[in-house]
């Protein structure tokens, strides 16, 4: 969650800023704990040897790219399409709200 909060609001407090730059290493720093306990004791919740098995490795990195690659064509179509670029060029007609 620290690392979600200082990626949002990294715009606004500065990517270089105290407060991002400390979020994002005790998001860091808490993964690091949680891996290192995981690793320990003898009935972990997220058993790390399954990362050992190839096909959930590779499961887990397709996941991540697939999402990051999902939201990034969110985020480019929606500002291709609201630009004065595209609505200039559009070839369907306009409908407004409330027209049938």
């Amino acid at each position: 969650m620290l690392a979600v909060y200082a990626i949002v609001n990294g715009n606004q407090a500065g990517w270089s800023g105290a407060q991002t730059l400390g979020l994002l290493a005790a998001a860091a720093v808490l993964l690091a704990l949680f891996l290192g306990i995981e690793a320990r004791v003898r009935a972990p919740l997220m058993p790390l040897g399954l990362f050992r098995l190839r096909s959930v490795a590779t499961a887990n990195v397709v996941g991540v790219l697939w999402g990051a690659a999902m939201f990034a064509w969110f985020f480019i179509s929606r500002s291709i399409c609201s630009s004065s670029w595209a609505i200039a060029r559009c070839k369907w007609p306009r409908v407004s709200a409330g027209q049938t």
